[in-house]
């Protein structure tokens, strides 16, 4: 039997998870003496930016999980989802703290300082990897590493030409239209009478 997930479990290892992102991410600052103006430099405004991710965020999230809803290839990421739904019952403000939490934790480390020091391919190799994508045994698996990866890829690219911000936002955006629109899923499926 597995242990029950609880809404205070998934907010602690959420919010432990951003911690050790953060300090991971401030090490290689100091190391490699980066600034915060270095870090956040675009020459687009925090306003195009947010917008830019907001737009790229929510459209890819609604182009992935319209092709999850058509082939239902994701069976054992959509385990993992309804777990989280069905044992910790998350509000939709728990997904937003979440979903922010990781665009702003995964962002800072894999876009604002290991990107700059690898590049943007290897940074999205481990982003790739640290989302646990390395059983390439199953389909459903290769096809979820590629989409992280062109993922990891795209934020890249969205954080070296648009700004850091623009890909946290992105990323935040995206995780929160992809947990939304799978719990509303998951509701419908508990109305319909079948």
């Amino acid at each position: 039997m597995r242990p029950t997930l609880t809404l205070k479990k998934l907010h602690f290892y959420s919010a432990a998870a951003v911690l050790a992102m953060s300090v991971v991410s401030i090490g290689i600052f100091w190391w490699r003496n980066v600034t915060l103006a270095e870090l956040f430099a675009s020459d687009y405004g925090l306003l195009s930016q947010i917008i830019s991710g907001v737009l790229i965020g929510a459209g890819v999230a609604l182009a992935i999980s319209l092709f999850e809803f058509k082939t239902q290839i994701f069976n054992e990421l959509d385990a993992i989802g309804r777990m989280i739904f069905e044992d910790a019952k998350p509000r939709w403000w728990d997904l937003a703290l979440i979903s922010c939490g990781a665009g702003f934790g995964e962002e800072l480390l894999f876009r604002g300082a290991i990107q700059p020091w690898i590049g943007i391919w290897p940074a999205a190799v481990l982003f790739m990897l640290a989302h646990g994508a390395w059983n390439l045994r199953k389909i459903e698996f290769i096809l979820y590493s590629a989409i992280l990866l062109f993922a990891g890829v795209g934020l890249g690219y969205l954080s070296h030409f648009v700004g850091l911000v623009s890909a946290m936002v992105a990323h935040a955006v995206y995780d929160m239209t992809v947990l939304s629109l799978f719990g509303w899923k998951l509701s419908r499926e508990k109305k319909s009478p079948d």
